[in-house]
């Protein structure tokens, strides 16, 4: 019996898909963007950053908005912590 040969998969082709589907979230199908960015913010950060921001509770954002604070100063002084 002869030995199943795979050939190598390039890491680059794990990357296509998460990076087409950030892409199309954000929106910039068919822009110069869709090539700039994936370059310069690799997408498996954004993902993990992603999947941070959908764990923490809603509470904990609502909470700091009724006291008065705008986005950047949750983000900064609330989910920094």
């Amino acid at each position: 019996m002869m030995p199943r040969y795979d050939p190598p998969i390039e890491a680059s082709t794990y990357e296509l898909i998460p990076t087409y589907m950030v892409v199309r979230q954000l929106g910039l199908i068919d822009s110069i963007w869709a090539l700039i960015l994936p370059v310069g913010v690799p997408v498996w950060n954004v993902l993990i950053l992603l999947n941070f921001f959908r764990r923490l509770p809603v509470g904990l954002e609502e909470s700091a908005a009724l006291d008065g604070a705008g986005h950047w100063t949750i983000l900064w002084k609330i989910y920094r912590t």
